[in-house]
């Protein structure tokens, strides 16, 4: 992945938003709030994109989406008592750093492919399989 190539103008609201997110969710302690807040994050992006189309911004949308629909039904099964996997404020603190992280990257037009693998990985270790493959002992999280 090349560096991100944004305007100036898109570049600022990109970045201006995502630190509201990121300030939502650290003032919340509260699961459903922090998931809310986050489903603004790829929403960001997508609004963008369909004003000035680069496909750093689409693929960026597109991890932050599929991690909202993740992060979202691990927390509603997590309500129900029916998720082995225990989502708290720790998952939502790491998230928060890595969105943080993101937002660097962006303001600086810079290569935001690592971050994005990293929130990845954070993701997929609230899942089945990630939850499957970190009680066989792999470390899914190695950064």
């Amino acid at each position: 992945m090349s560096k991100i190539k944004v305007s100036e103008k898109y570049n600022q609201i990109i970045c201006k938003d995502l630190r509201i997110v990121i300030e939502k969710m650290k003032s919340s302690r509260d699961l459903d709030e922090n998931v809310y807040y986050f489903s603004a994050a790829h929403s960001i992006f997508n609004r963008i994109f369909n004003i000035e189309f680069n496909k750093h911004l689409v693929f960026i949308n597109f991890i932050l989406s599929k991690s909202f629909n993740i992060v979202a039904r691990a927390v509603d099964i997590t309500k129900q008592g029916k998720h082995p996997i225990t989502i708290d404020q720790d998952f939502f603190n790491e998230l928060i750093t890595l969105l943080e992280e993101l937002v660097k990257f962006i303001e600086l037009n810079e290569n935001a492919y690592e971050t994005l693998e990293k929130i990845t990985l954070l993701v997929y270790s609230i899942t089945g399989n990630g939850y499957f493959l970190k009680q066989k002992g792999v470390k899914i999280l190695d950064y």
